[in-house]
């Protein structure tokens, strides 16, 4: 989640110095004041709003909590075209294997039994996404991110290995993105593909029950920059001024 830095002396804006109506920022730091772009609050705003998608389960533990869906009920148009493609290479090699092991000679028949085998793992796939439910779970032992019943990719992570929460973009698919945990070390490490209002949610839970998000603004009504009428005046006073020049 973005936040506010002053461009003056580099200092984080804290959520009681950002005027969301005006777009207007304080730093107490240095006494400077900025506009921002509106973009920064819209996504703010938007991240904050994020509602648990209807087909995930979503359970709070003693531990953190635990988010589970069904593959076969979170199919969007990219993972359509995964299962088209499963289908039809299935298939396709399953015949060629198919017709290879009648051929008499025994190096034919071995490659058939190969590539009939290799269909099998598109089968497998298929089987996973009409079965399988994933979770993704924060407790004691970290972040776990587990399928089953078929067996497929699990990861764990250590709470003390996590710095960061991120969603990258997927080329030529705007509304999918890749959900990755950056490790202290440096090191990417690349959960699951999500369509976009998926990812969101993930990385919001996530970030909350790790105490990755940015400081939010009270509910209490009250004067973004601060109670001193006086704070306001000059704020306003300078912002004036920079303008004007």
């Amino acid at each position: 989640m973005k936040r506010l830095i002053c461009p003056n002396c580099g200092a984080p804006i804290v959520a009681r110095d950002v005027n969301i109506q005006d777009k207007l920022a304080l730093c107490t730091q240095c006494d400077t004041v900025f506009a921002f772009s509106p973009d920064v609050i819209a996504e703010k705003a938007r991240k904050r709003k994020i509602k648990a998608p209807e087909v995930y389960e979503v359970n709070e533990t003693e531990q953190g909590i635990m988010i589970s869906f069904f593959w076969r009920k979170v199919i969007g148009d990219l993972e359509k075209i995964a299962i088209f493609m499963f289908v039809v290479f299935g298939l396709v090699l399953s015949l060629v294997g198919g017709l290879l092991l009648f051929e008499s000679d025994g190096v034919t028949q071995l490659l058939g039994a190969g590539i009939g085998l290799v269909s099998l793992v598109f089968y497998y796939l298929l089987a996973c996404f009409a079965v399988n439910k994933t979770t993704l779970s924060l407790d004691e032992q970290g972040l776990q991110y587990r399928h089953g019943p078929l067996p497929y990719s699990n990861k764990q992570i250590a709470y003390e290995e996590i710095a960061e929460i991120e969603l990258d973009p997927i080329k030529d698919w705007d509304n999918y993105r890749y959900l990755n945990v950056i490790k202290t070390d440096g090191q990417k490490i690349q959960i699951d593909s999500f369509q976009l209002d998926y990812a969101e949610f993930m990385k919001q839970q996530i970030d909350e029950h790790l105490g990755l998000t940015d400081e939010e603004a009270s509910e209490e009504p009250q004067s973004l920059f601060g109670p001193d009428p006086e704070l306001v005046e000059k704020a306003l006073k300078r912002l004036d001024e920079t303008k004007a020049k």
